[in-house]
C-alpha cells in the first residue's frame, strides 16, 4: 500500500469507529468514550495513556473530536498500534484491481517528516525577526558617509585637543600619549573638559539643556565609561632568571585582551583599599569596568581615585574609554570609542 492510501485507511478507520461511539453525533466525545473507542480498536489502555501524552491532555473534562487525534505524532503512533493490534489491518490491503505491498517505514518518514517540519517553525520565525532587524539596521547606514564624517568629528574633537606632557613641557595629543602618566593626565586635562562642557564660546554659562551636547549639536546619550584587561602575573613566556631582582612578569594577551593569559581576579586600590572586580559580561565589556557620573567634579575625583589607586599598571594589556550619542542632523546613533 502506497503512504498516502496507509494514512487514508488509518484516517478513514478511526473516523468510522468514532462516528459508532459519538452517539449524540454532535462531533464530540466524552473521556470515557474516548477510552471505549480505543478498546473497540482493540488498543491497550496504556497506548491510550500515550496518546494522551501526545495530545498534552488528560482526563480535564474537555471533550476530543477527531482532528485531535490526526495530528503527525498521534498518527504515527497509531498507525504502529492499529497495525500490531489490529489483524485486519495488516501489511497487505486488497481491492478489486491489484494488491499493494504496505510500506510503512516511508509512512513513518513521512510523518516524522511532517513533526520535524512542525519543529523547525518557531527556528523560521525567529529567522525572518533577525532578517527584518537587519534590514532596519542596514537601511539606517545606507549613508556611510554621514557615519564616517560624524564619527571623526567627534574622535578628532577629543583626540586632536593638545595637553602638557606630565613630565616636560612638551604639547601632546592623544595620539602621542607613550605613558600611563600622559594617559591619566589626557583622561582628566582632556577629556573631562571636552566632554562636560559648562559654558558657550563667549563664556555665558550652558543652560541644562545644551550641557548635554558635544559640538553644540551632537546629543550625548549618557555618560562615559572606562574599561581596563590585564594579564596574569609569572605567565611570561621566557623564564625569569633573577626572580628576587624582578617579582613580576606578565604574559601576552590578545583579541583585545580577551584571550590568553588574561586575570580575572579582583584586586585592591594601593591607596583607598577599594576592590576592583573583573566583569564577565558580554564579549565587549568584559573586564575591569568603571562607568562614570553626569557631573563634571564627581567623574574628575573618580578618574584621580583610579589614578592614585595604580588601576592602570603594568598587568594592563587593554584600555578603552566608551560613551554614546545621537546625531540629529544626519539621524545616526553614533558609538565612539
Amino acid at each position: 500500500m502506497r503512504a498516502g492510501e496507509m494514512l487514508s485507511e488509518l484516517s478513514t478507520r478511526f473516523e468510522q469507529e468514532f462516528a459508532k461511539i459519538d452517539s449524540d453525533q454532535d462531533g464530540e466525545i466524552t473521556f470515557n468514550e474516548a477510552k471505549l473507542l480505543f478498546q473497540q480498536l482493540n488498543i491497550p489502555y496504556k497506548n491510550f495513556v500515550r496518546v494522551l501524552q501526545l495530545m498534552s491532555r488528560c482526563n480535564d473534562g474537555k471533550r476530543f473530536k477527531v482532528s485531535d487525534f490526526m495530528t503527525p505524532d498521534v498518527k504515527l503512533y497509531l498507525l504502529n498500534c492499529m497495525k500490531n493490534c489490529l489483524p485486519e489491518f495488516s501489511t497487505t490491503l486488497i481491492d478489486k484491481k491489484k494488491e499493494y505491498q504496505v510500506n510503512v517505514s516511508k509512512i513513518q518518514e513521512i510523518l516524522a517528516e511532517e513533526i520535524e517540519r512542525g519543529a523547525r517553525a518557531p527556528s523560521f520565525l525567529l529567522y525572518l525577526v533577525l532578517l527584518v532587524i537587519y534590514g532596519v539596521v542596514v537601511t539606517l547606514q545606507l549613508s556611510p558617509w554621514n557615519s564616517a564624517s560624524t564619527r571623526a568629528a567627534v574622535l578628532s574633537y577629543f583626540a586632536d585637543q593638545t595637553f602638557t606632557s606630565s613630565i616636560a613641557t612638551t604639547l601632546l595629543t592623544f595620539h602621542d600619549i607613550q605613558s600611563v602618566q600622559d594617559l591619566w593626565k589626557w583622561q582628566i586635562d582632556v577629556f573631562v573638559n571636552k566632554f562636560y562642557i559648562q559654558s558657550y564660546y563667549n563664556g555665558e554659562p550652558l543652560s541644562s539643556l545644551d550641557a548635554n551636547y558635544l559640538l553644540e549639536h551632537i546629543k550625548k546619550m549618557g555618560t562615559f565609561r572606562v574599561l581596563q584587561r590585564r594579564s596574569r602575573n609569572g605567565t611570561c613566556a621566557v623564564k625569569m632568571r633573577f626572580p628576587a631582582f624582578e617579582s613580576s612578569c606578565y604574559g601576552e594577551t590578545w583579541s583585545d585582551g580577551l584571550e590568553g593569559a588574561v586575570e580575572k581576579a579582583s584586586f585592591v586600590g594601593a591607596v583607598t583599599g577599594q576592590t576592583y572586580k573583573y566583569t564577565d559580561a558580554p564579549w565587549y565589556d568584559s573586564g575591569y569596568l568603571q562607568t562614570f557620573s553626569s557631573n563634571k567634579d564627581s567623574a574628575v575625583a573618580q578618574l584621580q581615585t583610579l589614578q592614585q589607586d595604580g588601576w592602570i599598571n603594568a598587568s594592563s594589556r587593554y584600555w578603552r574609554l566608551d560613551f554614546s550619542a545621537y546625531s540629529p542632523d544626519v539621524s545616526l546613533f553614533i558609538y565612539t570609542n
